[in-house]
């Protein structure tokens, strides 16, 4: 039995995804801020681990967002 392919989400539901996916980023952002200024850690060096945990929670939301679509 073969089933129909899943019709192409609208627009709007591609645009929330994105936001939702760059919502989470920043929020991962923020906490891995907040917990290297926390541990002491140099400016810098707390932007630097915001930065990657941006990146990589967003890249980890578009990858989840793929694999369900």
């Amino acid at each position: 039995m073969t089933t129909a392919p899943n019709p192409e989400p609208s627009t709007s539901v591609r645009f929330l995804s994105v936001a939702i996916a760059l919502l989470v980023g920043t929020v991962a952002a923020l906490a891995a801020y907040i917990a290297a200024d926390h541990l002491g850690a140099p400016q810098l060096e707390a932007v630097k681990w915001a930065g990657g945990a941006f990146v990589a929670t967003t890249y980890l939301a578009f990858k989840i967002k793929e694999s369900v679509s």
